[in-house]
C-alpha cells in the first residue's frame, strides 16, 4: 500500500476529542505490538502525516496565512468565527475553536512523533527502515514546531510521550534550537527520495534555509521577541539559510528536483509527484469517503452557483474544465493584481485569475460574468481546481507546504543583491514576469524587499504571506487600510504589536497545563 494513503486505523488514532496535551499518547494502539515491526511504526508515522490533511490544519493554513494579509481577505463575513481571526479581532482569539484546533492538530503531529523516536531506535526491522521512519519523524516535528514558532511564538515543548504537562519554553532561542536540531537529525537520516506527501532529506534541506532565513530576517528587521534572540547572528544565519538552499537548487548531485518550466504543471492535480514538489499534503478523491483523505480546498476559492457546478476556461488549451459549486470565500485583493501587472503585464501567474465562469448548454459555453451578485462579485483564482472531480468536492488538490521556487527564492534572498539577482530572475522567467536589474537595488535590504514582493505572486494563496509579513515586521504597514469589496477598509490601528506578531496560545490549553498559567 502507498506509504501516503491513510488507513482507516490511522484515522481512529486520531478521534481524540480533547485538547488536552497530557494524553499518553494520542492513539489506541499498544506500544508492545506496534513497534515490534515496520509495518506498525509505519502506521504511526502515517498518523503523524494524517494530523495536518485534516480541514483544521490543511484549510486553517489558508485563514492564517492569507486572509489576514494585504493579498487577500475573507469574503464569507457571516461564517462565523472565521473573522475573528481574518479581521483580527484579537481580543476574542484565546476562545476561538479554529486557533484551538490549529493548535491542538500540530501538536497531535508532535505526539505521533515524539512516540516514533522514542520506541523505534530499539525496534527489530532493518536499519534502512528505521532510519527514514526516524527521519521523517523529526522533520514533521521539526516541522509542527516551526508552524507553532512563527504563529504563536513561545510554545510548550512536548517532547516526550510521558510529559502530562510540558513547560512553556522560556524564550524563542529554546524553541528555535530544537526547530533546528530536528531538521538536523531528519537531513542526517533520511535519503533523497520523491514521494508525494512525504518528507526526505531535501524537505528538510529545505526547511534548515527557510528557519534560517526567517530568524536572520526577523532579527535584522526587529521583530518583536525576535529582536532578543542571543543565538541568532544575522550575517551568519543568511549565510546558513544560503548553504542549505545551495544543497536543494545549486547542487549537481541532487537531481531529483527542479524548477518546473511550465507553470501549469505545479498546479495540476494529478502530477502531484512533480519536479517542483518538494513537501505537500496529498489528497485523493478516490479515497475514504472521510473528509482529509479527499480535499474542498477549491471550494473556498470559486465563486458561488446557487449549489449549481460550472465551468472554468483553461489558460493553457482554452478547455472548459467541470467544477463543484463554491463558498466564495477567499479573494484575492485588487491591489495583488494590480502590483503583478504592473511588474509585468504578460505574467503567466496572472492567468490563474478568471473573471468569468461558464455555464454549458449542449456543446455551448456561455460566460457568466463576475459582477457583483450575491458573493459572486470578484475575479477568481484557478490554483486550486480539480477538472476530474466530475463537479464534485471530492477532490484530489494538494495543499502546498514547499515547492522548489519558493526556495530558489529563499536562496536568492540569502544571497542577497551580487549573487541572488540570477536566481530572482530565473523564477521570473519561467513565467514571462518582470527580470530585475542590479541598478535597481542600492542595497541587499532592497533587494530583499523586491524579493518579499515577487513572493506574493509566485506564492499567493499558498499560505506564506503573514509568516513573511511577521518576519519583515510589516504587518501593520501591509495590513492597514487593506480594501475588501463592500465593507469599510481594514483598520487594524487598535491591534497592539504584541498581537500582530503572535496569535494567543488557546485559552482551554492554559486552563488545562497549570505550567502554562
Amino acid at each position: 500500500m502507498k506509504r501516503n494513503i491513510i488507513s482507516i486505523f490511522i484515522l481512529f488514532t486520531l478521534l481524540i476529542s480533547s485538547c488536552d496535551l497530557k494524553e499518553n499518547p494520542y492513539g489506541i494502539y499498544s506500544k508492545e505490538n506496534m513497534f515490534s515491526n515496520e509495518s506498525g511504526a509505519q502506521s504511526v508515522l502515517l498518523s503523524a502525516y494524517r494530523s495536518m490533511c485534516d480541514i483544521d490544519y490543511s484549510v486553517m493554513l489558508i485563514y492564517f496565512g492569507d486572509m489576514t494579509t494585504d493579498i487577500a481577505y475573507n469574503n464569507r463575513m457571516d461564517d462565523v468565527p472565521y473573522p475573528e481571526i481574518t479581521e483580527w479581532k484579537t481580543s476574542v482569539l484565546k476562545d476561538n475553536i479554529w486557533i484551538m484546533n490549529f493548535y491542538k492538530t500540530l501538536y497531535r503531529t508532535i505526539n505521533s512523533a515524539c512516540d516514533i523516536i522514542e520506541n523505534v531506535p530499539t525496534a527489530s526491522f532493518s536499519q534502512s527502515e528505521k532510519d527514514r521512519i526516524l527521519g521523517e519523524a523529526y522533520f514533521l516535528r521539526g516541522y509542527a514546531y516551526y508552524q507553532l514558532a512563527w504563529m504563536y511564538g513561545r510554545v510548550p515543548m512536548k517532547l516526550s510521550t510521558t510529559e502530562s504537562f510540558p513547560k512553556l519554553a522560556k524564550d524563542l532561542d529554546e524553541v528555535y534550537t530544537q526547530i533546528l536540531a530536528d531538521f538536523t537529525e531528519a537531513e542526517e537520516l533520511l535519503t533523497i527520495n520523491r514521494m508525494p506527501g512525504c518528507a526526505d532529506k531535501v524537505a528538510a534541506w529545505s526547511m534548515l534555509a527557510k528557519t534560517y532565513l526567517f530568524l536572520a530576517s526577523a532579527k535584522e528587521h526587529n521583530a518583536l521577541q525576535y529582536k532578543d534572540m542571543t543565538t541568532v547572528n544575522v550575517a551568519q544565519y543568511y549565510t546558513e539559510a544560503a548553504k542549505w538552499a545551495k544543497k536543494v537548487v545549486d547542487n549537481p548531485e541532487q537531481t531529483v528536483y527542479s524548477l518546473d518550466p511550465d507553470i501549469y504543471n505545479v498546479y495540476n492535480c494529478d502530477k502531484q509527484n512533480g519536479p517542483e514538489h518538494i513537501f505537500l499534503l496529498s489528497h485523493y478523491r478516490e479515497g475514504s469517503s472521510t473528509e482529509g483523505d479527499y480535499s474542498k480546498l477549491p471550494r473556498y476559492f470559486l465563486p458561488g452557483n446557487g449549489g449549481a457546478a460550472y465551468y472554468v476556461k483553461s489558460p493553457v488549451d482554452g478547455s472548459y474544465g467541470l467544477t463543484c459549486d463554491g463558498w466564495s470565500v477567499c479573494v484575492a485583493t485588487d491591489k495583488l493584481r494590480a502590483d503583478m501587472e504592473s511588474a509585468s503585464a504578460v505574467d503567466k501567474r496572472l492567468t490563474f485569475f478568471h473573471n468569468a465562469y461558464y455555464k454549458k448548454s449542449g456543446t455551448t459555453y456561455t460566460a457568466e460574468s463576475m459582477v457583483p451578485q450575491n458573493l459572486t462579485h470578484y475575479i477568481f483564482t484557478s490554483k486550486y481546481l480539480d477538472v476530474n472531480a466530475n463537479g464534485t468536492e471530492r477532490t484530489s488538490v494538494p495543499s502546498y507546504l514547499i515547492r522548489y521556487s519558493e526556495i530558489m527564492l529563499v536562496y536568492a534572498e540569502a544571497l542577497g543583491k551580487n549573487q541572488g539577482l540570477q536566481w530572482l530572475n530565473r523564477v521570473t522567467a519561467r513565467v514571462n514576469g518582470k527580470q530585475y536589474q542590479a541598478s535597481e537595488f542600492a542595497s541587499d535590504a532592497d533587494f530583499r524587499l523586491a524579493i518579499l514582493q515577487e513572493r506574493a505572486f509566485e506564492l499567493c494563496f499558498e499560505h506564506k504571506r503573514l509568516e513573511d509579513l511577521r518576519r519583515f515586521n510589516l504587518v501593520r504597514a501591509k495590513v492597514q487600510g487593506k480594501k475588501c469589496f463592500g465593507r469599510a477598509d481594514t483598520d487594524i490601528s487598535g491591534v497592539s504589536d504584541a498581537s500582530l506578531a503572535f496569535f494567543p496560545i488557546p485559552q482551554r490549553e492554559i486552563d488545562l497545563n497549570p505550567n502554562l498559567k
